[in-house]
């Protein structure tokens, strides 16, 4: 105890144990790092006041307050005895990531080691009976702050999509005397949600228990991040983008993704959009977005001369709930154009509406139509084509009144994982998507990443972002267990939704270990014909084929687990 005992001297001891007990990952300790960028120093001293109940930290992206929250969390649990600190972020690995930067400051110091117990979503200190710990964002759950004294800290709040978790954490600090809540994040995408409104509520209040910083009004640069990189941010990025990342500006519902000029820079007279005439010597390449009764059905064609794509044909199919888009139409065309088009060398198809057509494709001989999944990394993937394609004029399009329009009115959508683009309230993006789909198709690495073995993140992601809505509910004896709402519809059948919670719930309990041995088992049986099971769901075959996915994930793992046993067994007989 004689060891902690110096430290526990108000200021004084907290900035000795910040410069002898806590390390960066380059050996430097904190308050070394602080003499570089004294910025640091001032969110410091926003956590230290003993009135701060709030402190709003409203960060760009790279300043480093992950890590230093993440110090702040290990010496609260290092000299508070008997004290809470709650992480927590709009999913578990995102808490993670701070729970991870705390657990490298107890392993980088022997004395911090031996009192410290880092554990997979927490760490306990036995000595003095703190704890740290990575909570889930089911709010229902956490309502049980305050129990005892507790610093909380949210990460990224900007992507909290409604008040019940914020609510239940806030309204718990005045039950506990020296209860505090830390907020991080970057600026929000749009002004309408809850992080906004505590944000607003902290900048202006002239309570001192409610405190407000911002890197952008503070003009911080950190000095680690090299000019030349930002740079080349600000030249990849949308602008709405990188101002928001980048320079900490606020949104307001959604970035134009292409300005008027960009799109009219790029389109060519001499184009014909109806034109079924194709040059012999190039690759062509083919976009498919399908929809059937309430959105169009869209066919691109598109080839590469050098570095630029030149839009050959553009044909399109209008449906109503009366009289929907008819397949048999679009395959027809297909096959049509596969014989007219002499080198057809790829292309992509949204397999959402068109499963069956695919497979009637390859059966009529067009095995160069390949499903494109619309994971989120894929969706930021055919984005970002797009984008660099008009705003470097490295594509020439015709000048097709639908396409134009959608390119045009097109905005950015800012998601947890990424942005990506969209539609306008009440537009459509049919000839957007398919102008992508052959455009991905036509990138050299896109054989690689689209359509090969999709990651465990890209497959998560891709579960949780159909996820719209989990409601905590009972059913029988199964209390616990949430019902959750795909596109916007909760499903009619009960037992269904508890399947999809189920599989969600093993899923989180999967540990990084054995990721890799699930990418490598998956790799394999998606090769195999049939081998993606399709459980069968209400609204004809929701979600069948991303559930198909994730069920093989947790036959798989079972499979690895009952192989591991095996081997224990044969290596173990003499």
């Amino acid at each position: 105890m004689s060891l902690w005992t110096k430290y526990l001297r108000g200021p004084e001891g907290r900035w000795t144990f910040r410069a002898e007990r806590l390390r960066l990952r380059d050996g430097r300790s904190l308050v070394e790092a602080l003499e570089r960028d004294p910025w640091q120093r001032c969110i410091l001293e926003i956590l230290d006041a003993p009135e701060t109940r709030l402190a709003y930290i409203d960060g760009t992206r790279g300043i480093g307050k992950t890590t230093l929250c993440a110090a702040v969390a290990v010496e609260r649990l290092v000299l508070r005895p008997d004290h809470d600190v709650f992480v927590l972020a709009n999913d578990r690995d995102q808490a993670a990531i701070l729970a991870r930067e705390a657990t490298g400051f107890v392993q980088r110091d022997a004395a911090l080691s031996r009192v410290c117990r880092p554990m997979a979503r927490e760490i306990r200190n036995a000595a003095n009976g703190s704890l740290l710990q990575v909570l889930a964002s089911d709010a229902t759950s956490n309502f049980g702050f305050g129990v005892r004294p507790f610093t909380a800290i949210f990460d990224e709040f900007w992507g909290q999509a409604n008040r019940d978790l914020w609510d239940a954490l806030w309204t718990a600090v005045p039950k506990t005397h020296g209860a505090q809540v830390v907020v991080l994040t970057n600026a929000g995408p749009d002004r309408n949600g809850v992080a906004w409104d505590v944000r607003e509520l902290c900048r202006e209040s002239t309570d001192p228990a409610l405190r407000f910083w911002s890197s952008a009004e503070h003009g911080v640069v950190p000095s680690w991040i090299p000019a030349a990189e930002v740079e080349r941010q600000r030249r990849t990025l949308p602008p709405s983008v990188f101002a928001r990342l980048w320079k900490g500006e606020w949104g307001h519902g959604g970035g134009d993704f292409l300005t008027r000029e960009d799109v009219e820079t790029c389109i060519e007279e001499r184009l014909d959009a109806h034109g079924l005439t194709f040059d012999e010597d190039r690759r062509h390449y083919i976009g498919v977005d399908l929809g059937l009764k309430h959105d169009r059905s869209v066919v691109v064609v598109a080839h590469k001369e050098r570095e630029t794509a030149v839009v050959d044909h553009v044909r399109t199919w209008f449906g109503t709930p009366e009289r929907p888009v008819s397949l048999e139409d679009v395959a027809a065309h297909l096959t049509m154009l596969a014989r007219k088009i002499p080198r057809l060398r790829r292309g992509f198809l949204d397999p959402w509406q068109g499963a069956m057509l695919l497979e009637r494709m390859k059966r009529s001989g067009m095995r160069s139509l390949e499903e494109f999944t619309f994971t989120p990394a894929n969706v930021q993937k055919l984005s970002q084509a797009l984008w660099q394609a008009f705003r470097a004029s490295t594509i020439r399009i015709p000048a097709h009144a639908q396409l134009v329009d959608e390119l045009v009115t097109a905005r950015i959508v800012e998601r947890r994982y990424g942005w990506r683009v969209d539609h306008q309230a009440g537009g459509f993006s049919d000839h957007l998507m398919a102008l992508g789909l052959a455009l991905v198709a036509a990138l050299p690495d896109s054989g690689q990443r689209v359509t090969a073995d999709p990651s465990w993140e890209m497959l998560l992601d891709d579960f949780r972002s159909r996820v719209r809505d989990w409601r905590p509910f009972g059913f029988g004896k199964r209390v616990g267990l949430r019902s959750v709402t795909i596109g916007g519809r909760v499903p009619e059948d009960v037992e269904a939704g508890i399947r999809v919670a189920q599989i969600l719930e093993k899923l989180e309990r999967i540990s990084p270990p054995e990721i890799d041995a699930l990418r490598r088992h998956y790799s394999e049986l998606a090769t195999q014909q049939g081998a993606r099971r399709t459980l069968e769901c209400v609204d004809g075959g929701w979600l069948d084929r991303e559930l198909g996915r994730v069920g093989d994930f947790i036959n798989l793992r079972a499979d690895c687990a009952k192989e591991e046993r095996c081997d224990e067994r044969t290596t173990s007989t003499p």
